[in-house]
Parts: structure tokens; C-alpha cells; sequence
């Protein structure tokens, strides 16, 4: 199945609620000081897909991911 990329804006983006294996919801307490930017990761080279990765951290405690 190929899936054609949309221009998508925050605001046009569907939500998405199915299940994704090995998927994990990282909760936001609010207390999170500091967020870790992985820019352009590679999804799939074939298709050209990359990823922007935001997981919260507490400068404090970075091993509380």
C-alpha cells in the first residue's frame, strides 16, 4: 500500500486512534523541563519518509524519559 504525503497544517491533521504495535504513549505532566529533538529520522529510505522525534525529559533526572 502506498500512502501519498499530504500538506498536512496542526490544525488539518487527523487524529489518529488506532492501536500501533509497540507504540507507547508518553504521558505530559507538565513538569517536564526540557524536550529532546531528533530531526530527520529516517523512516523509510524507499519512500523518502523521515520522522521528528520530541521525548520530554527532566533535566534533573535525564534517565526519567
Amino acid at each position: 500500500m502506498i500512502i501519498e504525503p499530504s500538506n498536512y497544517t496542526y490544525e488539518t491533521m487527523p487524529d489518529y486512534e488506532d492501536a500501533v504495535d509497540g507504540a507507547v504513549e508518553i504521558p505530559v505532566t507538565g513538569e517536564e523541563i526540557e524536550i529532546r529533538y531528533a530531526h530527520e529520522v529516517v523512516y523509510d529510505e524507499a519512500h523518502n519518509l523521515h520522522l521528528e522525534i520530541f521525548t520530554p525529559f527532566q533535566m534533573a533526572h535525564p534517565e526519567r524519559t
